[in-house]
């Protein structure tokens, strides 16, 4: 099999990209499951340190 690139790299600091959506909806989808419906996403930022 051939591949057109020899590496790939991820960005897992959020050097590059923003990891807050992805976070935040993790968060919000865990705690909705637990019960919490009311979560807004915004207060999901307390739980994330960049």
């Amino acid at each position: 099999m051939h591949y057109r690139f020899r590496a790939l790299c991820f960005d897992l600091d959020g050097t590059l990209i923003d990891p807050y959506p992805g976070i935040a909806q993790s968060i919000a989808f865990a705690l909705e499951r637990l019960g919490r419906l009311d979560i807004d996403r915004t207060d999901c930022r307390a739980f994330i340190v960049v």
